[in-house]
């Protein structure tokens, strides 16, 4: 049977009564086999596009010229090839879904305002680290996903960046991932699938606002049981950073570089754009800060029978073969950015 969910029987009972211990050591296994997936995911994508590069470079010269070859390399692979791989090793796991719950249209705002100032702050840790680096090794890496957000195909930035990232990346964090982890404490899994989604991205261009945003969109589903409210502010916020923003960037280009010419008018209808979605996204982010103060008091997690103790939480999700594995994996990644 694929994905069983939990039921009574899987819960040890004492003698008494009363549950018993979990198991550390199966716990153990369980987060180690999700590290694996997430591993075989990034290792498989690596090699399936070297192997491509290597075949389309001898049969195809020139392949590169493709409008959306390097999206079919980067997205393709990883969507059609690599993740369904990974995700091979998680069917027979057991599952433990959050309870369905709806949400607000107005609690679905605030929260939408805290993802951006999660964004906004986690991209600015992310800067001062890749600045912090930059003086240690001398250069700084070219972030990834620039290369996407800034391809003059806005159809396929919408369609990857926007439609299937956030399908695709909610399903594997937060539905199988979080529904795996769930009976070993709900914060658990939300902090770790979180940090396999930053981790994941293997770069520090990104790592940190989606950690960040990984911790709210986790917790969302996890009080909601409905991915389509994650996916929903997935999408808006690749939306905001991949979409609208490159947009106004370009179309305030001209005024921008004629703003190093004193003798130049530079108050063109693209800088002004630009300048009102700036001072927005400002205010959306300081509302942001303001309403998870507020309502960081109302976030609870549920017990579940099988909870990890406190101070074992790190080791048993972290101390175990596949967990360490991916984290080495991306690690290299990281490190490639500077030295590839």
């Amino acid at each position: 049977m694929q994905n069983e969910p939990y039921e009574k029987k899987d819960f040890d009972m004492t003698a008494g009564g009363n549950p018993a211990a979990p198991s550390l050591g199966g716990a153990r296994a369980v987060f180690s086999k999700l590290g694996l997936s997430a591993t075989l995911m990034l290792a498989s994508a690596s090699v399936v596009q070297v192997l491509l590069v290597r075949l389309l470079n001898r049969a195809v010269p020139g392949w590169t010229a493709w409008p959306y070859s390097m999206w079919l390399l980067g997205f393709g692979v990883l969507y059609v090839v690599s993740i369904p791989a990974g995700l091979l090793l998680t069917r027979r796991m057991s599952v433990l879904p959050p309870e369905k719950n709806a949400m607000t249209l107005g609690r679905y705002l605030c929260i939408l305002l805290i993802c951006i100032f999660m964004m906004e702050a986690g991209n600015l840790v992310g800067l001062a680290i890749q600045s912090l680096m930059e003086s240690i090794v001398g250069g700084m890496p070219e972030n990834p996903i620039e290369v996407f957000a800034t391809d003059d195909s806005l159809p396929l930035r919408i369609l990857f960046l926007v439609i299937l990232a956030p399908l695709i990346e909610e399903f594997v964090f937060r539905r199988v991932f979080i529904d795996r982890m769930r009976p070993y404490g709900e914060k658990l899994a939300v902090v770790t699938s979180a940090l396999m989604f930053g981790l994941f991205h293997g770069n520090l261009s990104q790592m940190f606002y989606a950690f960040a945003l990984g911790l709210v969109f986790g917790y969302v589903y996890l009080r909601t049981g409905k991915l389509r409210y994650s996916v929903g502010l997935h999408m808006f916020i690749n939306f905001f950073g991949g979409v609208l923003s490159v947009e106004l960037t370009k179309w305030a280009q001209p005024g921008l570089e004629a703003a190093q010419d004193p003798n130049t008018a530079v108050l063109t209808p693209g800088v002004v754009a630009l300048s009102i979605y700036s001072i927005a996204l400002l205010g959306c982010a300081v509302a942001g800060l303001v309403l998870l103060c507020v309502r960081s008091r109302r976030v609870y997690f549920e017990p579940t029978p099988l909870e990890v103790p406190r101070g074992q939480r790190f080791s048993v999700s972290w101390v175990n073969v596949g967990m360490l594995l991916f984290l080495a994996l991306c690690v290299a990644s990281v490190v490639m950015t500077y030295v590839g």
